[in-house]
């Protein structure tokens, strides 16, 4: 899952893409490594990566998928918490 949510990042670098936030192209994903790498248990650690992989889906869909509309994201979120 980390290799696909670095590959997606990569690719919102490339495209200057404003779901990164104007962060420096590395400093995003430097961020997301630093913090997953400081969680406490292993349960920790996945909980926080589904969590970091859904929201950048959600926040920033690839070119292959569809626009998600916002009550779908709420749904979503309440689906899976």
């Amino acid at each position: 899952m980390e290799a696909s949510m670095l590959n997606q990042i990569r690719k919102l670098e490339r495209q200057n893409s404003p779901f990164l936030f104007s962060k420096a192209k590395r400093e995003y994903w430097s961020e997301v490594k630093t913090t997953l790498h400081n969680c406490g248990s292993q349960k920790e650690y996945y909980r926080l990566l589904c969590f970091e992989n859904r929201d950048l889906k959600i926040t920033a869909p690839s070119i292959d998928h569809r626009p998600i509309l916002p009550l779908a994201i709420f749904f979503f979120y309440l689906w899976y918490p």
